[in-house]
């Protein structure tokens, strides 16, 4: 399961995923961000939400290699612009 806490320092909602329908690779961006317009949403290690932007799906492996060169940002929310609904959740790999 995969939670945002609140903490008091965001008003992000809380969302929880209870089954897991596929593992992806370090690096795979799935084919269903291409065609979609991503509202991208970074927090820090106290979740709050540090950055923000709207863009292309077919942007989104670049936007995710230049987002996570700040290396406050801890993980990343992705958000179905439009409707606004929540996706995944992207987490650095420290290797």
């Amino acid at each position: 399961m995969l939670y945002h806490l609140l903490t008091g320092q965001t008003d992000q909602s809380l969302f929880e995923k209870k089954a897991v329908t596929k593992s992806f690779n370090v690096n795979e961006v799935p084919k269903m961000f291409d065609h979609r317009v991503l509202s991208i949403r970074g927090f820090d290690k106290n979740a709050t939400m540090i950055y923000a932007d709207v863009i292309q799906g077919i942007d989104l492996k670049a936007t995710l290699h230049h987002v996570f060169i700040n290396q406050e940002i801890d993980y990343l929310h992705i958000h179905n612009a439009k409707p606004g609904c929540y996706n995944c959740m992207v987490v650095r790999v420290i290797s």
